[in-house]
């Protein structure tokens, strides 16, 4: 994931990022009120990661990731194991419950703590 900072629409400049080895993400879901941003990493299952304050450099060297589930069985290709986890989507409902897609298994309902 690229963080832009677009304070100067003419000279967009890219001040952080943030990595899972072995997947790509797909989708997010910001939780304003928390500074929380969910995202899913198809493979690598639901992460939760802060985003408060100010962001730059390698997030995932800093402790940001408050969390992330594995539902599922593990695979380094989801498309081709039914059994794995190969999430998309997640967004957070007002319940406090986050919904994410699942290529293999369809709505997973998660609670995340806070």
């Amino acid at each position: 994931m690229h963080v832009v900072d677009l304070s100067d629409i003419r000279r967009p400049r890219e001040v952080a990022t943030y990595e899972v080895p072995g997947s790509t993400s797909h989708n997010y879901w910001l939780d304003e009120e928390s500074g929380t941003l969910y995202l899913a990493w198809y493979e690598q299952g639901v992460r939760m990661l802060d985003v408060t304050g100010e962001l730059m450099g390698r997030l995932e060297r800093q402790g940001r990731e408050a969390a992330f589930v594995m539902y599922a069985g593990d695979s380094e290709d989801c498309i081709l194991d039914p059994g794995a986890t190969c999430a998309w989507a997640p967004q957070l409902h007002g319940n406090g419950k986050l919904y994410a897609s699942d290529m293999n298994h369809g709505l997973i309902v998660l609670e995340p703590g806070r």
